[in-house]
C-alpha cells in the first residue's frame, strides 16, 4: 500500500523541537553573516541569514519587511520559518550582496538595496514552492534604495 504524496510530505516536516535543534546546531557552527562574529544565535528569516546578538538589534531597526529578526534558541519555529533559513543562507546571501558590491556598505544601506529585495523575494518564492519570474536586477538598479512603501513582505512568521 502506497502512500500520497500529501501524507509523505507531512511526514517529512520535522518537529518543532528538531527544528530548534537543527537551527542551533547550523548557527553554532556558522558566523554572522554581517559581522562575522561566532555563535550567531538570531535569524534573519526573510534573508535567510544567521546573525550575532549585535548585528540582530540593528537589524530590528530595520523594520521587518526589511529583517524579520527571531532569536533561535528562544523563539518557537514553524516550518516556514524553517525554510526560509534552509534554502537560504550566509553564503547564499553574502555571493548575491557581493555581485553588487553590497557587502563593502553599511548593514542598511545593503538590507535596504533592490537587490536585497530581489533577493528576499526570490527566496519567498523558493519557500513557497512558487515560479518566480522576475529579472534580476542590474548592478546599478540593484544598489539603488528600495522605499519602506515600496517593500514586499511575505508573511514568514505565520503557518501555512
Amino acid at each position: 500500500q502506497t502512500q500520497s504524496t500529501w501524507e509523505y510530505k507531512i511526514q517529512m516536516h520535522p518537529t518543532p523541537e528538531q527544528m530548534k535543534a537543527s537551527l542551533v546546531q547550523v548557527a553554532s557552527q556558522s558566523l554572522c553573516c554581517d559581522c562575522n562574529g561566532v555563535n550567531p544565535m538570531n535569524a534573519s528569516i526573510n534573508n535567510g541569514i544567521f546573525l550575532c546578538d549585535v548585528c540582530a538589534e540593528v537589524h530590528k531597526t530595520f523594520g521587518d519587511q526589511f529583517s524579520f529578526v527571531r532569536s533561535i534558541p528562544n523563539n518557537d519555529w514553524n516550518y516556514i520559518c524553517y525554510l526560509y533559513m534552509e534554502l537560504g543562507n550566509n553564503e547564499n546571501f553574502r555571493g548575491f550582496m557581493e555581485k553588487y558590491s553590497l557587502l563593502a556598505e553599511p548593514v542598511a544601506i545593503r538590507y535596504t538595496s533592490r537587490a536585497a529585495e530581489y533577493y528576499r523575494m526570490r527566496l519567498y518564492s523558493l519557500v513557497q514552492g512558487t515560479a518566480f519570474e522576475l529579472p534580476e536586477p542590474d548592478i546599478v538598479g540593484g544598489r539603488m534604495p528600495l522605499s519602506k512603501e515600496v517593500a514586499k513582505v511575505g508573511n514568514v512568521g505565520e503557518s501555512h
